[in-house]
């Protein structure tokens, strides 16, 4: 008897959702999902593991509302998005902080914002982080946003007004705030007339930390948008489009340890006579170098892409015949190499002693996995 013969026992069944590798490669972050004490929702709480597989994984994060969205600083702390409370202050504050726990110590509360903190990124070089934040329309500063926000309590104000689309994503409704990109502990917005450009959208810190690359939505005619890529420089706010193509959309950012590179997802609608098509680009930070499209073959639909520590090889995950694979392509030219194709792959953290972290699930349930070189997978 196992857990997949009882849906009780099933459900209890902990669940690792994601990896995130330190810069040194040294420490290896999940999170765990398992239900509350009262089996009525899920809670996250981070794990570390070895990644060398040495010692035995050790909890980091304990709290009754859990915790999500790790990421490493170049410090070596650990960024975290939590609603706990804030031992620090006595207000109640409903919304989802943003916390670093050090190597050694204690978490404490870096950044706030009354719209929530989520989705930290860092650079990987230096000490700059963006979060994304949610601010109603017309609030130019988080003030200005928790005084609209009072107001909407205060007065019960659950309406929202649409002025374009989208409107809906799944089975929730959109707004009333809308995400805007946030840097540092100072919260500096630097996508001010955002709109709903950023919904869903994905972004990359640079590792010096001058530069965001990140999705932005351009609405077209119907209620149709096109997915572009912008650069916006982090000190002024300054937007430039590194990507924007009549009948394409871009997205999913990511950027090479080398600070040179931009490799992301262009994905064609295609019509009756005209089959849907996904391939990757590659383009350069600062537009000084030609488009590049990647030759993926026509078996492998990636999902996720992570460059080498050396940028010169991308790494490619996705579906392969029903199942999942992980290729590495050499930008210099050479046969693809399939690393792993036993397993759907995610959540890539590409080592600096030249290893593939990966994440998979399989039959037999979740597995870590670390493919070194192609034919050599240990878990």
């Amino acid at each position: 008897m196992t857990p997949f013969n009882d849906l009780t026992e099933f459900i209890a069944v902990p669940r690792l959702d994601g990896l995130v590798l330190s810069p040194d490669g040294t420490r290896l972050i999940t999170t765990v999902q398992q239900p509350d004490p009262a089996g009525a929702k899920y809670l996250r709480a981070l794990w570390e593991i070895d990644p060398r597989g040495e010692r035995p994984a050790r909890r980091l994060t304990r709290s009754a509302t859990g915790e999500s969205a790790p990421a490493f600083r170049a410090d070596g702390s650990l960024l975290f998005t939590s609603s706990r409370p804030d031992p620090d202050t006595t207000g109640e504050d409903e919304s989802t902080l943003l916390w670093s726990l050090p190597p050694s110590g204690e978490a404490e509360v870096i950044a706030r914002s009354p719209g929530g903190c989520s989705g930290p990124v860092a650079a990987g070089n230096v000490d700059v982080f963006a979060i994304t934040t949610d601010r109603l329309p017309g609030a130019d500063s988080a003030e200005e946003d928790q005084r609209r926000r009072s107001e909407r309590k205060d007065r019960k104000i659950g309406a929202m007004l649409h002025e374009g689309f989208p409107i809906r994503y799944w089975d929730h409704e959109l707004g009333p705030g809308y995400p805007r990109i946030l840097i540092g502990v100072e919260m500096r917005d630097i996508t001010p007339d955002a709109g709903a450009s950023l919904v869903n959208a994905g972004y990359a810190v640079a590792p010096d930390g001058r530069t965001v690359v990140a999705d932005w939505r351009v609405p077209l005619r119907h209620g149709q948008h096109q997915g572009t890529l912008v650069a916006i420089d982090v000190s002024t706010g300054h937007r430039r489009t590194i990507a924007a193509e009549d009948g394409a959309s871009h997205g999913g950012p990511v950027i090479s340890p080398d600070g040179r590179l931009v490799a992301a997802f262009r994905e064609t609608e295609g019509d009756y006579e005209t089959p849907w098509t996904l391939n990757v680009v590659i383009h350069a930070i600062d537009g000084t170098a030609p488009i590049r499209s990647v030759e993926i073959g026509d078996d492998l639909s990636p999902n996720e892409l992570a460059w080498a520590p050396d940028s010169a090889s991308l790494y490619l995950a996705g579906d392969r015949h029903g199942r999942g694979a992980v290729v590495a392509i050499d930008l210099a030219g050479g046969p693809q190499r399939r690393l792993a194709a036993d397993a759907s792959y995610s959540s890539m953290c590409p080592s600096p002693d030249g290893r593939l972290l990966a994440y998979g699930v399989s039959e037999g349930g979740p597995m870590a996995a670390f493919p070194a070189r192609a034919g050599n997978v240990t878990r």
